[in-house]
């Protein structure tokens, strides 16, 4: 992870532990997000069908970035739910003495839906500002590989027949996270988290059944709920 989102992140508390303001919220109930996010992908560098064993795809990606935009509903002072838009793009592929998957390019979209538990909002001090919470989502998605060149040709009558450079694949897994929301203004907030990812999927393009991948996620938040403030 960058130092500068570290920095970042230490500057905005500060700056919200020294305000002399104190507050009072009432019937906040919605946030809109929206983040960069920038991770990287866990798992063996081969994989094993029957006695064969494979280079993996995701595992031997070097890079993961993207974007996120997501919304949350309060249901209390402990739970939220919420749903996150996600578009993740792995590069870099690379394996000592292999270069299958050279190149190569795999765009992930996906969609969570999340029960969130989070730390109730004091009535002043620091927990006036922030708010810390643990994240359990299910994941739908798709992934789509596009390959500089073709795998492997068949021919078929004496004519070849180059398989496709590109496929899209669904995928479904589950995701944790950990993280804070802090209030910058009224109606605005800085918003970071980590998480884990694991996903199952199947595809004809390579011998991957599952991938898993670490992400970090930074950025900011709206508020669009009823939502008044008292200072005092």
């Amino acid at each position: 992870m960058p130092n500068r989102l570290g920095y970042g992140t230490l500057i905005v508390i500060c700056l919200g532990v020294i305000s002399p303001a104190y507050a009072q919220w009432i019937g906040n109930k919605v946030n809109l997000y929206a983040g960069y996010e920038i991770g990287n992908f866990h798992g063996p560098d081969l994989v094993t069908s029957g006695f064969v064993k494979f280079p993996s795809l995701f595992s031997n990606l070097k890079e993961l970035s993207g974007h996120s935009l997501g919304a949350s509903y309060l249901l209390g002072d402990y739970f939220s739910l919420g749903i996150a838009f996600e578009q993740l793009t792995g590069s870099g592929w690379e394996l000592a003495h292999q270069d299958t998957y050279y190149g190569s390019k795999v765009n992930l979209t996906s969609v969570s839906p999340s029960l969130r538990i989070h730390s109730k909002v004091e009535h002043e001090g620091l927990f006036n500002r922030i708010k810390l919470f643990a994240e359990i989502s299910p994941v739908l998605g798709s992934a789509r590989l596009t390959l500089p060149d073709s795998l492997y040709t068949v021919v078929m009558d004496g004519t070849v027949l180059p398989l496709p450079k590109t496929g899209s694949n669904n995928f479904r897994g589950l995701a944790g996270k950990i993280g804070f929301d802090f209030d910058i203004t009224q109606r605005v907030g800085f918003h970071m988290d980590y998480g884990i990812h694991y996903n199952w999927i199947q595809s004809l393009l390579y011998m991957d059944q599952h991938f898993s991948f670490l992400l970090a996620n930074i950025g900011l938040y709206l508020r669009v709920g009823k939502d008044r403030r008292y200072y005092y």
